[in-house]
């Protein structure tokens, strides 16, 4: 069995998790621009349940996460 779990860590934020290849982190205002250009992807968005998000939104949502609770 794996390790056990501790509710106590849900109160940490755990990021930035960085490993050999890629780097975990939260998202921040300056994402906005390549979130928006990811989001208005319509090769991407084919696969996922939402639709383009325009700019200003996109701004607003990557400064809210930049703090927002993970779990």
């Amino acid at each position: 069995m794996g390790a056990a779990f501790d509710h106590a860590d849900m109160a940490k934020d755990p990021l930035p998790i960085t490993g050999k290849l890629a780097r975990l982190r939260r998202l921040r205002p300056t994402d906005a621009g390549p979130f928006h250009a990811y989001r208005s992807d319509p090769d991407v968005a084919c696969f996922q349940g939402w639709e383009a998000m325009d700019l200003d939104r996109c701004r607003g949502f990557t400064a809210a996460m930049e703090t927002a609770p993970l779990f």
